[in-house]
């Protein structure tokens, strides 16, 4: 559909002037001059005892407590672009460090963004994970500010975007964020790691969040909650991975998702569910896969606005007759290279006519 920009330049002049009394000559600007001079200074020492009271810290006690679990009489010092000061005088039940305040759990120093205290049956059987497990079986350790690039625009927002590219991350903990700061994230990016699954509920909270990337990792099939927290999700980039079958509902919830590349990976089978729900999905590339045979009849049922389907480059070799009854946006169907012929071009053609 065509859009029309209406561009309206609006230029206002404004003409100032000034009237010079010729009755005081020039003898008049003298005192004139000397005259601000002490209004000027004497506003000085306002200005400075004012500064203290502007960052004092304030303590938004239900915030700060929710964000971080483990710290009691939180306090919060906001500098914005998510360089907020924490200060927390006791530590409890946490997950993460907060100046100095730490749960020991079977180590001597504990990291910030490192690992994650497990409680056992008793609280001093607590023990550790990494929040972010290395190839090499270490866990990974950084620095949370230099992982985060401020102002990215991921073409949907502009935001923070959490980075994690290319660190030989095997896999990611339930609690991994777990004292982040997620306000004003719009990008998570954990692409060309050595991902083999998505672990469930490791992102809720991130209601800002619009894309998600995961491409080039080992990723052999997704569970039902691996998205679960992300309301305001729009992209999902989970092509060239080892993704054997879509079953349940791995992208429940995500109402506002617009585009789920699923391009170059091992799909054999879909099931009639995995797509339910997704109202606003206008583009998705399920071609350079396995998919063999047919597909549910009522698998894109839900997809009311989508725009375009890739399925090139497949196994099918047979199209069910309802297959595209609910695609009322479609204007692109791709079935080339595939195994059906003729019948599969009299299932398209009914799509256009």
């Amino acid at each position: 559909m065509a859009n029309t920009a209406l561009i309206a330049a609006i230029v206002i002049a404004i003409g100032l002037g000034l009237g010079l009394g010729l009755g005081f000559g020039l003898q008049s600007p003298e005192p004139e001059i000397t005259t601000p001079e002490p209004e000027i200074t004497t506003p000085q020492p306002e200005i400075t005892t004012l500064e203290p009271t502007t960052f004092e810290p304030i303590t938004p006690e239900p915030y700060c407590s929710q964000l971080f679990d483990n710290c009691q009489n939180c306090s919060i010092v906001d500098k914005y672009n998510n360089k907020a000061e924490i200060e927390c005088t006791t530590c409890f039940n946490g997950f993460y460090q907060l100046n100095g305040c730490y749960k020991q759990c079977h180590q001597n120093d504990y990291s910030d963004w490192q690992v994650t205290c497990e409680e056992g049956d008793n609280l001093e059987d607590a023990d550790y994970e990494c929040k972010f497990l290395l190839s090499d079986g270490n866990c990974f350790n950084f620095n949370r500010i230099y992982n985060s690039d401020f102002g990215y625009d991921d073409g949907y927002s502009v935001g923070t975007r959490l980075n994690f590219k290319y660190y030989d991350i095997t896999n990611y903990h339930k609690n991994a964020f777990n004292g982040a700061d997620k306000r004003g994230v719009t990008r998570i990016d954990l692409a060309e790691n050595k991902l083999t699954s998505l672990t469930d509920f490791a992102f809720s909270g991130f209601d800002e969040v619009t894309s998600m990337v995961f491409f080039l990792n080992n990723i052999t099939h997704i569970s039902d909650n691996s998205f679960y927290g992300l309301p305001n999700l729009k992209a999902v980039f989970l092509y060239k991975n080892q993704i054997k079958t879509l079953s349940g509902t791995p992208f429940q919830g995500l109402n506002q998702l617009i585009s789920l590349p699923l391009y170059t990976n091992e799909i054999e089978s879909i099931e009639e569910n995995v797509f339910r729900g997704l109202k606003n999905l206008k583009i998705m590339y399920l071609n350079e896969n396995k998919i063999n045979v047919t597909l549910p009849e009522t698998v894109f049922d839900d997809l009311e606005k989508l725009e375009a389907l890739s399925l090139d480059k497949n196994e099918l070799s047979v199209i069910p007759t309802r297959l595209w009854q609910n695609l009322y946006s479609i204007t692109a169907i791709d079935l080339s290279y595939n195994n059906c012929k003729v019948d599969c071009l009299l299932r398209l053609a009914q799509v256009y006519l």
